[in-house]
């Protein structure tokens, strides 16, 4: 399909390169939000100040599927009173009550980093991390291959013809 030094791998490679440069982002954009909260995470109660949900749409059946909200308020150790949200399951959703209490994870050193507690789902939400790692790998590694492989490449001068 690819010829030695064809347009077609540097592309292939350049795209490649590009997906795992992005996913890179992803994995480390992700990471800086949950590992503070799994390493240096603090737990406290806060409270539910709204609950509603919103319509996703209507299968076939004539069944209603939602996404379902809560948002909550808390204050920290040293008094700072903070906020956010988030979506939760049916069941979780159903389990709050406006005006009632609900566990927050922080991170300690920056409680703006904060989410309902989910910490049953840990060891499952650091396994999700292995095949994000993977795939960056992978990308990055045969990107970066093909692409010096191609464009590290010297092509001889054409011989001129002796007659």
């Amino acid at each position: 399909m690819f010829k030695d030094n064809s347009v077609g791998k540097k592309i292939a490679g350049s795209v490649l390169f590009a997906f795992g440069l992005i996913f890179c982002f992803l994995l480390v954009k992700n990471a800086a939000k949950d590992f503070p909260i799994w390493i240096f995470g603090r737990q406290t109660t806060g409270v539910v100040e709204k609950k509603w949900y919103e319509l996703v749409g209507e299968n076939n059946a004539g069944e209603l599927s939602f996404n379902y909200f809560l948002s909550y308020k808390f204050t920290t150790p040293n008094g700072k009173a903070l906020s956010g949200s988030t979506t939760l399951s049916a069941q979780e959703w159903m389990d709050h009550e406006e005006s009632g209490e609900v566990d927050i994870i922080y991170a300690s050193f920056n409680p703006s980093i904060n989410r309902v507690d989910d910490s049953r789902f840990r060891p499952l939400l650091a396994c999700s991390y292995i095949p994000f790692i993977l795939i960056v790998w992978f990308s990055l590694v045969w990107g970066w291959n093909i692409i010096s492989e191609e464009f590290g490449r010297v092509n001889p001068l054409p011989k001129e013809q002796v007659s």
